[in-house]
């Protein structure tokens, strides 16, 4: 049985593998995590309850997570918004429920806390858009990355 959970300290050591893995899946010469001292505050600092949420999925074992963190909108401080950082499934769990309940109880708590919930997809995400569009999200924007030295 899968269940969900806040993220905590002592995970820290598993979500950093896990983020070395994503950064691997991603294939960018930037590491979005540059070493490990920035990586354990900075995840540290989504742990805290003001800044957003974050969530791991685990059935007796970690399989995955979702983290995101709140904050206002730039034109218009007033509308709250709760933007997805990290949703992650280890490869070897995905087909399981665990992403779709990540993705539930991200929704959830953006339903609460926020005015807005946005979600990106690397493009080669093993998730499917259709997952977002039946929770009634839509397409709003593309994004586009280019690499520079």
């Amino acid at each position: 049985m899968i269940t969900l959970r806040r993220a905590v300290a002592l995970d820290v050591p598993w979500l950093l593998t896990q983020c070395r893995a994503f950064a691997e899946f991603f294939g960018s010469r930037h590491s979005l995590m540059p070493d490990d001292i920035t990586a354990t505050e900075k995840l540290t600092q989504l742990m805290d309850e003001d800044v957003g949420c974050f969530y791991v999925a685990e059935n007796g074992q970690r399989l995955g997570f979702i983290a995101g963190v709140l904050s206002p909108h730039y034109f218009n401080p007033d509308l709250l918004q709760l933007t997805e950082l990290l949703w992650w499934v280890s490869p070897e769990h995905r087909g399981s429920s665990a992403g779709a309940r990540l993705l539930d109880a991200f929704d959830a708590y953006g339903q609460v806390h926020a005015k807005w919930i946005v979600f990106s997809l690397e493009h080669q995400s093993p998730v499917n858009p259709k997952s977002l569009e039946r929770r009634g999200y839509l397409l709003h924007e593309r994004s586009y990355l280019k690499e520079c030295a």
